[in-house]
């Protein structure tokens, strides 16, 4: 395996960049985590691998432009440098999901420069980093099981779930107590599924 094990005090979140869905829940993960002070590992997940090339024609540009934007993520994952993929995906969710940017490589390319992470750039056009990406997704989509998606959540080493999707961003307290509760029901290995309509 690529990736280092999760201490007591991480979950980590594999995600698609291009996902708004995801970003919700990265949100809401990033306050919970405030909240109730624990860490989280950004870690890659393909839509692309996902759909294994049946990728409906209005997706098929948005998710050319988030597999360059995940080779960078891979390169960061796999150097351990957990902070950049952080500000980086930080940088785009607000970019694409807040400010209504295009999903494009310019706008990957400009996050970069203006992080000061220019030597991602290349990074974007490495096709050898796929087969790491691949890796690390498989990892993740094991998981969720099949049928699911991104975001997936691991909670503990090789425990995690799918999701989970939220509508709007749960805050403060409230985010922390939403938390637990995934966290309690993810690791009973009991339970199974919990879903309904959006």
């Amino acid at each position: 395996m690529l990736l280092s094990k999760l201490t007591e005090n991480e979950v980590a979140y594999y995600f698609d960049p291009v996902c708004p869905w995801t970003w919700k829940t990265s949100r809401w993960l990033v306050e919970a985590g405030r909240v109730l002070n624990f860490e989280i590992r950004w870690r890659p997940f393909s839509l692309t691998i996902l759909n294994k090339g049946n990728v409906p024609t209005e997706y098929e540009e948005a998710l050319i432009v988030s597999t360059k934007a995940l080779r960078v993520i891979t390169q960061m994952t796999v150097a351990e440098h957990n902070s950049d993929v952080f500000a980086f995906y930080t940088a785009l969710g607000n970019a694409w999901f807040e400010n209504g940017d295009d999903i494009s490589v310019k706008v990957v390319e400009q996050i970069l420069r203006d992080l000061k992470l220019q030597h991602y750039l290349d990074a974007c056009e490495q096709e050898a980093l796929d087969s790491q990406l691949a890796q690390i997704h498989n990892y993740a989509h094991q998981l969720g099981g099949e049928d699911t998606g991104s975001p997936i959540l691991e909670l503990r080493n090789g425990i995690g779930v799918y999701g989970p999707i939220f509508s709007e961003i749960p805050i403060d307290e409230e985010a922390g107590i939403l938390f637990n509760s995934v966290r309690t029901l993810a690791l009973d290995l009991r339970f199974s599924e919990l879903k309904r309509h959006r």
